[in-house]
Formats: structure tokens, C-alpha cells, sequence
């Protein structure tokens, strides 16, 4: 069924923001949050699906030994990748250790890194970066026996990149109306953290579900800053003021309740757009970020968050993108590459938070809609389920791998079929310290997740401080 609500909600979207739509209604008993400073949680995804066996690479001897028997079509191609690629032989890699002589997970194995993934190395090893095994979207624990024994539930339309990207971001498949992080947002909200509730939920990427709330909405912001009404550059001014005025809807007639509220959302966010241009029109900022697409989305991200106090916020939820993961083939060629892109952008971003005295308070994680087979189709992947991410900032307790790694074999516990991985770790316990540390109540997170009732809550205790 549509109602007026979610008809202006779409319809407005290409504006950069349904902004200021119903943000009085939140629908919290009370307000336990934390709004004492200022904090900002950033999701980094990654579209397609990211290899994540490609990510965090065995390296003690007998697991490397395992791993390389089992992907060797894939080595052999990287054997000859293009000039600045490296090799993903042993010799080659970047074994995780730091002064928490960490590196490993609970059984001792060990851990590394492609060349191409340098700057996240030095992140890690500075304790500034942490690695999340295994972590996926769950219905409930369930293992390879309890799917072969016909028990147990399994998320909708696994391996289908739509729907798990929504999965990931808002717990439902397409269709969902809000994610975790638009509903942390509405907390947040409702809570009195922000002046203006337009600039609390944030994409760089044209619409996301993961920061639509059910009351606050996410503003979409370009590269470039705040959008412009371009169509009349260059006219007269006093064209420019007739069309304005006519976009406003001034001297309209306002009697139709839908046609009244586009006028008002119209206002609503051409003024926020003006706001931002006027914001970003006195700072820029100190670092350098690459010019790939995904380090130009961290730059305005980082711009909006050194605008902070000028647009009056104390909690924002953001969310950057990147394509190119859906890694069939090609592989070698490509996946180097996005490495790179990777890691260059988020060193470059979490230098930029250093700069602004923010590295405590800014927390970055990534997600993709899954992870990916162990087993290659030659020179690529297929479609997989559990993968391993990356959460950084100054408040991550860096230099260690939290949740599980499981073996590069076939037949284990949490493996369905040519190495894709049953994750280990929900979603939900993967957004639970962020959460927390966001400065969500106990009450107010179980809340922004329902399903975290079906998990342990304290399964990435230490995480975050």
C-alpha cells in the first residue's frame, strides 16, 4: 500500500533529501542516548562482493599451505597482473602483527595482507585498525550440519546482490522502508543531538536504505557539495527570482495536502542545499584524499564532519560506496586495483580526522552485500554469504582480529559449498558495538535491531572503547 508518507519520501529523493519530513514523531518512550559530544559512524560499502578470503590471507605455513592448493588458479593469474600489482605469493604478503603481537586469531593462525593493501596495514599495525571475521546476515546461529539436516532458517535470496545489500543495510530484502542506521539516526534525533535533522543521516551515493530512518531521511550529498539549481545559470536575475519563486510554489495555490507538502519539502531542501554550499564555501580540508571516486566521497565526508558545529550536529551516520567487487573473472586484473583504492582512501580519511582532533570520535567500518567463493571458477569468484571487514578509528581496539577466520578447507561447519562461508557473526553483533559506542542505550539498540534478541550481544566485546 502507498501512503502520502513514503509517496513524498520517494518522489522527493532526486532533490539530495526528503529533509525535515516528520521528524517530530520519532516513536522512543525515552531518550537514554548519549549526545554529550561528538561522534560520527561512517559504513564504507562495498558493491558486488567483495572477496574477503582475498582480504585477510592465511599465512603460517600449514594454512598457507591449504589456502594456496585450493586457490591456485587464482595465484597463478596473479602471477602475471599488470605492472604495480603484486603477486599474492607468500613471499609477497604483509604478515599482520603488532605491539599486541596480534596478527592472529584465537587458535594461532596468522594472517597478512597484498602489497596493495599497505596503508591499511600501517593502520593496523598502529593500532588503528581491526579486522571482523566472518560476519553476515543471520536469521538465527545455524552451521552446514543444521542446513543439510533441513533445520534451521536462512536469510531470503542469498547471492542475489539487491537483496543482500538491503539484508546488510536494513535487515529486510528490497522493499524495506528503513536501516539500522537511519534508525540510529532517529534515536539520535529524537534524543536532541542535532539541529537540524536533515544533515543527520548522510549518502554519497544516491539512495541508501541504510540511513533511511522511520523518521529521520538521508540527505543525498555530491562530491561537489550542496546542489544548485542549474537550469538557470546565466539567465536574468529577474528570470532566475520567477523561477525560483515558481519551484518555492510562492503564490500557489496550497489547498491539495500532497501538493502542499511537495511545496514544503521543496523549500525544505533547496535551503538545506544552500546551507551546505554556504557551510563548505569557508573550509576546506588539510589532507589530500585520492581522486578515485570512493577517497572524493570520504573528502566530502570529511568536509561535512569539520562543518560540524556550523550546521549544529553532535551525531551523523554516513554512508560512502564503491563498485567493481563482483569479481567472476578477471580477478587479478581487477580486485589489485580496488585494493588499492581501498586502502589509500581510508588512510587518507582517518589522517584527516587526526587533523581535525576527531580521531576518537569518527568510527569507519566496512560491509558489501557478501562475501565470496574460496574455491575459484578459474580466474575469478562466485557468490558467497560471510566475509571479513575492516573497522578503524581511534577508539578501535587496533592490531587484532575479533570473530572468527575459518580454515581454507572444504567441509567444515561453516562452509556451504565450494568455500562460502556460513557466517559466524551477525550482522546484528557486528552493528552492536558500533551502536554502543555511538552512544545508543542497551534499550534504545535492541530497538535499531530487533533481531539482536537471536544472538550473544557481547560477541565483539572490545571492539570499540
Amino acid at each position: 500500500m502507498i501512503t502520502r508518507r513514503s509517496f513524498l519520501k520517494h518522489t522527493l529523493a532526486g532533490l539530495g533529501v526528503a529533509g525535515g519530513f516528520a521528524t517530530n514523531l520519532a516513536s522512543f518512550n525515552a531518550f537514554a542516548a548519549d549526545t554529550s559530544e561528538y561522534k560520527a559512524l561512517v559504513c564504507v560499502f562495498l558493491k558486488g562482493g567483495m572477496d574477503g578470503h582475498d582480504l585477510l590471507i592465511p599465512y603460517d605455513l600449514t594454512s598457507w599451505g591449504k589456502f594456496e592448493a585450493l586457490r591456485e588458479p587464482i595465484l597463478s593469474a596473479f602471477d602475471g597482473a599488470p605492472d604495480g600489482l603484486s603477486p599474492r605469493r607468500r613471499e609477497n604478503l604483509i604478515a599482520l602483527s603488532s605491539t599486541n603481537s596480534n596478527g592472529l586469531v584465537n587458535d594461532g593462525r596468522e594472517f597478512s595482507l597484498s602489497q596493495e593493501m599497505l596503508e591499511v596495514a600501517e593502520l593496523y599495525h598502529s593500532n588503528k585498525m581491526a579486522f571482523v571475521g566472518n560476519v553476515g546476515p543471520l536469521l538465527e546461529p545455524i552451521t552446514r550440519q543444521d542446513i543439510d539436516n533441513g533445520g534451521g532458517s536462512v536469510p531470503p535470496r542469498l547471492f542475489s546482490h539487491n537483496d543482500q545489500q538491503s539484508i546488510w543495510q536494513a535487515g529486510q530484502p528490497e522493499g524495506a522502508s528503513s536501516g539500522w542506521g537511519g534508525r540510529f539516526g532517529d534515536i539520535m534525533q529524537a534524543a536532541g543531538a542535532n539541529s537540524n535533522a536533515a544533515f543527520t543521516a548522510i549518502t554519497t551515493r544516491g539512495q541508501s536504505i541504510f540511513v533511511e530512518g522511520n523518521n529521520v531521511n538521508a540527505f543525498q550529498l555530491s562530491t561537489s557539495g550542496g546542489k544548485a539549481i542549474s537550469q538557470v545559470s546565466g539567465s536574468s536575475s529577474a528570470f532566475r527570482e520567477a523561477y525560483d519563486n515558481n519551484l518555492r510554489g510562492i503564490g500557489k495555490d496550497r489547498s491539495n495536502l500532497i501538493r502542499n507538502d511537495i511545496m514544503d519539502m521543496t523549500n525544505t531542501a533547496i535551503d538545506n542545499n544552500a546551507t551546505i554550499r554556504t557551510a563548505f564555501g569557508t573550509s576546506t580540508g588539510s589532507e589530500a584524499f585520492p581522486s578515485t571516486s570512493l577517497g572524493q566521497q570520504l573528502s566530502i565526508v570529511a568536509r561535512m564532519i569539520a562543518n560540524r558545529d556550523n550546521l549544529g550536529m553532535k551525531r551523523q551516520i554516513f554512508i560512502v560506496g564503491d563498485t567493481g567487487y563482483d569479481t567472476h573473472s578477471n580477478q587479478a586484473s581487477e580486485l589489485g586495483l580496488k585494493h588499492i583504492e581501498i586502502s589509500q582512501a581510508m588512510n587518507a580519511f582517518y589522517n584527516e580526522t587526526v587533523a581535525m582532533g576527531l580521531e576518537n570520535n569518527v568510527t569507519t567500518f566496512t560491509a558489501s552485500d557478501f562475501g565470496r567463493s574460496l574455491v575459484p571458477n578459474v580466474s575469478g569468484t562466485d557468490h558467497g554469504w560471510g566475509n571479513h571487514h575492516m573497522v578503524m578509528g581511534g577508539a578501535v581496539n587496533g592490531g587484532n582480529i575479533f570473530g572468527n577466520v575459518p580454515e581454507a578447507e572444504i567441509g567444515h561447519d561453516y562452509e556451504v559449498g565450494r568455500g562460502r562461508l556460513i557466517p559466524q557473526t551477525s550482522v546484528e553483533q557486528y552493528a552492536y558495538p558500533l551502536a554502543r559506542w555511538f552512544g545508543l542505550s542497551l534499550s534504545e539498540t535492541q530497538e535499531s535491531l530487533p533481531n539482536l534478541d537471536s544472538f550473544d550481544a557481547t560477541a565483539l566485546a572490545g571492539l570499540l572503547s
